[in-house]
């Protein structure tokens, strides 16, 4: 017997399933839900399913979440949360997989994630603000919604502020406007990126800053960034992996005159063998 048939899924709504046909199940039970859903009496069974625990909230979120076309985009008459909202909580709904997040972290699933929490559900909200704006992402109301309601690791601050540069939002009205409010939550400037970091490459907020945008770097100089900081910045993949400029130069500048230690030599040889003599020459006649 490799396939639950009706008849086995109807003993388990009725609480007399055998224990092969448990098993049945479980081994394959997102595809039995789904099947289950589309039956005349989906709610009454997912129900009965639930009550007895052999389904949990996470798999009815699952379902919910597969089927979100399905519902008005306000998910205000979303059957399935109202599922989960009939019984306590089994403590499962906690949506904190990156990749999960990375899918569901849209504007357009604004009103799906307002439901997760309004069942109470639980969301990682540090995972949730860093997904906002990263890669060519611009979820404003998600974000809005996030700073107004949860605190955040200092972290997660520093990398949704870092995404925020990285992709210029920051010269945008709202992207200032999402800028200030991270900034007001606390925001470190000498944060490092985790290792598991997308932007981790560049080691630090200060050092994305700086290769991405020089003059705003210059003006965040004012709220003193650490010697240590400025010491990890990775120089080779900086002038490697970006176009150098006057005012990368012009940053470098500002941090000597402000009293920071640079590896100037190292710099200007990292220049040279990039075949930028200019700029490395312009390094090389920077006054300590």
């Amino acid at each position: 017997m490799d396939i639950l048939t009706y008849e086995g899924i109807d003993c388990l709504v009725h609480g007399k399933a055998t224990d092969d046909i448990n098993s049945l199940f479980l081994k394959n039970k997102d595809h039995y839900i789904r099947k289950i859903w589309n039956d005349k009496d989906n709610i009454a069974s997912l129900r009965s399913l639930r009550s007895q625990k052999i389904i949990s909230d996470y798999d009815l979120y699952r379902l919910a979440y597969n089927k979100i076309s399905s519902f008005n985009p306000l998910q205000s008459e979303n059957p399935l949360f109202k599922l989960i909202a009939e019984q306590d909580s089994d403590g499962t709904l906690l949506i904190s997989d990156p990749n999960e997040i990375h899918y569901l972290c849209f504007d357009a699933h604004f009103y799906f994630i307002k439901g997760i929490l309004d069942v109470g559900g639980k969301i990682d909200q540090n995972k949730f603000l860093i997904s906002a704006f990263s890669g060519y992402k611009e979820e404003y109301k998600i974000f809005d919604y996030l700073v107004g309601n949860f605190d955040f690791d200092s972290s997660a601050l520093s990398e949704a502020a870092a995404w925020l540069v990285y992709n210029e939002h920051y010269e945008e009205e709202l992207g200032k406007a999402a800028f200030k409010k991270i900034v007001d939550k606390g925001l470190d400037i000498n944060q490092k990126f985790s290792d598991e970091s997308e932007l981790s490459e560049y080691g630090s907020l200060l050092s994305l800053v700086f290769s991405e945008q020089p003059i705003v770097f210059i003006s965040w100089l004012d709220g003193t960034p650490s010697q240590s900081t400025i010491s990890d910045f990775p120089w080779e993949f900086i002038i490697f992996e970006h176009d150098i400029n006057e005012e990368h130069v012009e940053a470098i500048r500002s941090l000597i005159q402000k009293g920071y230690e640079l590896p100037l030599q190292e710099i200007a040889t990292f220049l040279r063998d990039k075949d930028e003599e200019d700029f490395a020459e312009c390094v090389d006649h920077i006054s300590v």
